[in-house]
């Protein structure tokens, strides 16, 4: 702001703005990926139990 010289400073306006976008943005990508690793997390767990409940399975038979 010290060197801005546009009307009502209309550009470090426009920057901070676009910082604080590309942080919403950012917290919106960090969300997704945790979702992301939640459901791979929750299908390998499902995988896993049944691969484990087939070797058991099989022992006892």
């Amino acid at each position: 702001m010290l060197t801005d010289n546009s009307p009502e400073f209309r550009d470090s306006w426009t920057f901070v703005n676009r910082r604080i976008k590309d942080a919403l943005d950012l917290q919106k990508t960090f969300q997704e990926a945790a979702y992301l690793a939640e459901a791979v997390g929750a299908g390998m767990g499902g995988t896993m139990q049944g691969v484990l409940n087939r070797v058991f399975q099989n022992r006892s038979a």
